[in-house]
């Protein structure tokens, strides 16, 4: 009877926890829709900044205007409740930016992103995604 190689079942392993933490790392990402993040941002900074700033999130959201800041950056404005701060998504990619310009008022997307939070020093008031990716419902 022979026995198996030593090296083949650690790299046997290896494969397996790797595979593991991929798919923990892709399929855990916190969902949500921009009202709930609006309402958690807009009446509990701190507890919104321990749960969402600088994580990874799946927001799903109505679209309420694309239009550029400082006649440079496409932006994509997310509906909130009144009263609320707005959600302003900024693309990485020049691909995204173009994509988003097929979007119209009311069309319901989700957006995958990095939330960046609030600043009061920023000149866009609103609640910051960098967009990884998007799609349309």
């Amino acid at each position: 009877m022979k026995k198996k190689h030593p090296l083949l079942r650690f790299i046997f392993i290896v494969l397996i926890v790797v595979a593991a933490y991929f798919i923990y790392k892709n399929y855990n990402i916190p969902k949500t829709t921009a009202e709930d993040l609006a309402f958690e941002f807009t009446n509990n900074i701190e507890n919104a900044n321990e749960n969402y700033l600088q994580k990874e999130i799946k927001l799903t959201g109505e679209v309420k205007a694309l239009y550029k800041i400082m006649n440079t950056r496409q932006v994509l404005e997310l509906s909130t409740n009144p009263g609320m701060l707005p959600i302003i998504c900024f693309f990485k990619d020049k691909a995204d930016e173009y994509e988003a310009q097929k979007l119209r008022e009311t069309d319901i997307i989700t957006v995958k992103g990095i939330c960046l939070g609030t600043s009061e020093y920023s000149y866009v008031r609103g609640i910051k995604i960098d967009v990884i990716s998007f799609s349309k419902e």
